[in-house]
């Protein structure tokens, strides 16, 4: 149930439950009395890219990929499918309360994302347009405490074509790092996808 609107949630926590509902895809119930809803919150539960990300036909759920200290990935495999390229969903989550904002840099390639032709990013909050990421581009992020980002990483294809619903796996690989910056910097051992039955493993 989500209790955007409600005043149990900051208007930076109401973006992050409603980003992870959606990588969840996850039931949207409302719990909010629409007559008073304030219209920031109006907008979080009514924004287009979120629900086009919950309601994604490949119905495939995603699931955390990374977790330290208070900074959290998740992601979901979303159309659009060139063959057996994905796009992806990504939403990096702070769960701190430092304060700030914490910075987090992360190669495309680390994440998964290894089309060579790239992918158009766009954040989904802001409706912004963030360019077009190779697999060797580094994605930088700026998160509010208790925040989120979230974006899609949309695969470029000279040809697109109808998705075949093949489902990807994450599996853990431990000699594979990335360099998550957030002050100080630290590597983390993170996951790879290689396109079958999803296996995930529960913490």
């Amino acid at each position: 149930m989500l209790i955007i609107g409600n005043f149990g949630l900051s208007y930076e926590q109401s973006k992050s439950q409603m980003a992870i509902w959606s990588i969840l895809a996850a039931p949207l119930l409302m719990s909010v009395d629409l007559r008073k809803i304030k219209p920031d919150y109006r907008d979080i539960l009514i924004n287009r890219n979120l629900i086009a990300i919950n309601q994604d036909p490949l119905g495939i759920q995603g699931r955390r990929i990374y977790k330290n200290k208070g900074i959290e990935i998740w992601a979901r495999p979303v159309t659009p499918v060139s063959g057996e390229v994905y796009s992806y969903a990504i939403a990096f989550l702070n769960r701190r309360t430092d304060g700030t904002p914490s910075e987090v840099s992360v190669v495309l390639q680390e994440l998964g994302l290894i089309n060579t032709l790239g992918y158009k990013v766009v954040d989904l909050f802001e409706n912004k347009d963030l360019g077009v990421y190779t697999p060797k581009d580094v994605l930088h992020v700026s998160i509010n405490p208790t925040g989120v980002v979230i974006v899609k990483a949309e695969v470029i294809a000279s040809i697109q074509r109808t998705p075949n619903f093949i489902r990807p796996v994450f599996t853990e690989n431990e000699n594979f790092h990335v360099p998550l910056h957030n002050s100080p910097n630290f590597n983390v051992p993170f996951v790879q996808n290689n396109f079958q039955q999803p296996n995930f493993r529960r913490d």
